[in-house]
C-alpha cells in the first residue's frame, strides 16, 4: 500500500525576496520487511530562484518592427551567441509557431516583451526580463536588484504603465 500526499508551499523572504518553492512529498510505505513500516519524508524539489536558467530552449517574442525593441534584442542575441546561451528569438511580425502556440495575437504581443519558457509558461513584461537576465552573465546582478521588494514593484509599474505603452504608441504612430 502506498499513499502520496503532495503539498506545494511558496516561501518568500530574505533580502532578495527569492520565491523559494518547496514540494514536500510524504510517502508512507508498508513493507513486509521484518514487520516494520517505513516512513519516508523527502523534499524532492527545491528551487532557490524562480527565474532559474532554462533547461533547454526558451523563446523570446519581440517586435522586430520597433527600432528600440530590435536594438535591445540584437544586443541580447549577440550575447547569447558569444556565450553559447541556448535561446531562440522570434519576430512577432510573422505569425510563427511560437506566437500561435502562446495564444497571443501579434497586436497583444507587441505591447510587452514576452518569453515562452521550456515548460510552456508565458512570461510577460518585467517577469520576462528577469527570466532573460537570469541567463545573461552581465545582467544577473541587474536581475537580482530589480527583483528586490519595492524595486520590483516600481519596475513593474514603470514598465507596464509608462515604458511599454509609450514604446507601443510610438511604434504604431511611426508605422502610420
Amino acid at each position: 500500500m502506498l499513499q502520496n500526499d503532495f503539498k506545494v508551499q511558496t516561501i518568500q523572504g530574505g533580502v532578495w525576496s527569492l520565491g523559494v518553492e518547496i514540494l514536500f512529498t510524504e510517502v508512507i510505505s508498508f513493507q513486509p520487511i521484518e514487520s516494520r513500516s517505513y516512513f519516508c519524508f523527502t523534499a524532492c524539489k527545491f528551487l532557490s530562484n524562480p527565474h532559474r536558467p532554462f533547461m533547454g530552449k526558451a523563446t523570446v517574442l519581440y517586435n522586430d518592427k520597433c527600432p528600440v525593441c530590435s536594438f535591445e534584442i540584437e544586443h541580447y542575441r549577440s550575447l547569447c551567441s558569444k556565450r553559447s546561451i541556448d535561446l531562440e528569438f522570434e519576430k512577432i511580425s510573422v505569425d510563427g509557431p511560437v506566437l500561435m502556440a502562446s495564444h497571443l495575437t501579434a497586436e497583444d504581443a507587441k505591447k510587452r516583451l514576452h518569453l515562452l519558457t521550456v515548460d510552456g509558461r508565458l512570461l510577460a513584461g518585467v517577469e520576462a526580463f528577469l527570466a532573460l537576465w537570469a541567463e545573461m552573465p552581465g545582467y544577473r546582478v541587474l536581475g537580482r536588484v530589480v527583483s528586490m521588494p519595492g524595486i520590483y514593484h516600481l519596475a513593474c509599474l514603470l514598465y507596464d504603465k509608462a515604458v511599454a505603452p509609450a514604446l507601443f504608441w510610438w511604434d504604431s504612430r511611426r508605422r502610420k
